[in-house]
């Protein structure tokens, strides 16, 4: 049976500490990558594939664009979000489904409630159930149909991998992580979810990043680099991990389900972490602190949005612990 890596290959990236007691420990592997793509940091097993989830968003994004989708403005930063269904995130799903001359019915996706409360509160109130619109990979899915509208591809069967869009997907994929695929899998979306290695995903976060600046780079890609920055809320929500990195520091963020995170700056630094329990909410922590080590992110910067990140550990209402990093992070910081 494919499977990622092993505990064994994996290192301790954070730790939770409550009451001066460590009472939890999160292992996993990450890698950075320097601008020319080299491996500046390698912690565990940075080989194996791994799952991505939704840090392949901006790719199957890529995809939609080059098979003729004429995504723009805050529509990119849709198609590459998990976002929390705010009015506005629905606004803009909704947008490109009419544009595409397709309904909330005709998405592939499950439906879901609104992770922002007022969006959600306001369903209830109207009366109204769960929606696909609101579930968070909807704008993927929009982008996805409107493709198939454009092409006269079947809207049926978009999620098959042997659709001719997840074909072009695959081949993005490949492209862009200079990697094969080694699985392909269904993501909790309905979507096909391919196999990478963590260094596959950081290459393919540095192409993306440094595409705005480089005039030999994929125009597409660039679009997508350039919007996910400049909607950085649409991307995930207001105060959301992802959308504050971008907000604060300018450097593309995705976090993807099962604990894994790949972010990058314009130069092209990349990191790519995975916590082998797939519990994320060290991921940020440890990203921004690898990138910060290989000297790719300002640490004060880096210091200020862990602040607004990262949660904090209470009991009965007051600060009892910390979220902190791992044996294996923080050594690279002595």
């Amino acid at each position: 049976m494919p499977q990622t890596f092993s505990a064994a290959a994996a290192v301790e990236l954070a730790v939770l500490e409550r009451s001066g007691f460590v009472e939890s420990r999160h292992i996993g592997s990450a890698v950075v990558l320097a601008g020319d793509g080299s491996v500046v940091t390698e912690l565990g097993d940075i080989m194996t594939p791994i799952y991505p989830r939704s840090c392949l968003k901006p790719l199957q994004a890529l995809a939609s664009m080059q098979a003729g989708v004429p995504l723009h403005g805050v529509q990119v930063a849709l198609a590459c979000a998990s976002h929390v269904a705010s009015q506005a995130h629905l606004d803009v799903v909704e947008g490109m489904l009419k544009a595409a001359r397709l309904t909330e019915q005709d998405l592939g996706c499950p439906a879901d409630w609104p992770q922002d409360e007022e969006a959600r509160f306001a369903m209830i109130r109207a009366g109204r159930g769960k929606s696909k619109v609101a579930m968070n990979c909807s704008g993927k899915h929009s982008a996805f149909l409107w493709a198939c509208r454009e092409n006269g591809w079947d809207l049926h069967s978009y999620l098959e991998p042997n659709h001719p869009l997840q074909q072009r997907v695959f081949a993005v994929i490949e492209e862009y992580t200079g990697e094969k695929i080694a699985d392909v899998g269904v993501d909790g979306c309905g979507a096909p979810v391919t196999a990478v290695s963590l260094t596959g995903l950081a290459r393919a976060y540095s192409r993306l990043a440094k595409a705005p600046a480089d005039s030999n780079a994929n125009a597409r890609a660039a679009t997508i680099a350039t919007s996910m920055l400049d909607y950085p809320w649409a991307v995930q929500g207001q105060g959301k991990p992802n959308t504050v990195v971008m907000e604060d520091l300018g450097i593309l963020a995705k976090l993807g389900a099962e604990g894994v995170l790949a972010m990058a700056t314009p130069t092209g630094a990349a990191v790519a972490v995975k916590m082998l329990d797939g519990n994320g909410r060290a991921a940020t922590l440890v990203g921004l602190t690898l990138l910060a080590a290989a000297g790719a992110v300002d640490v004060p910067e880096v210091a200020q949005v862990l602040e607004r990140v990262v949660e904090p550990i209470t009991g009965g209402g007051r600060p009892v612990g910390s979220l902190r990093l791992g044996s294996a992070v923080s050594a690279l910081l002595d």
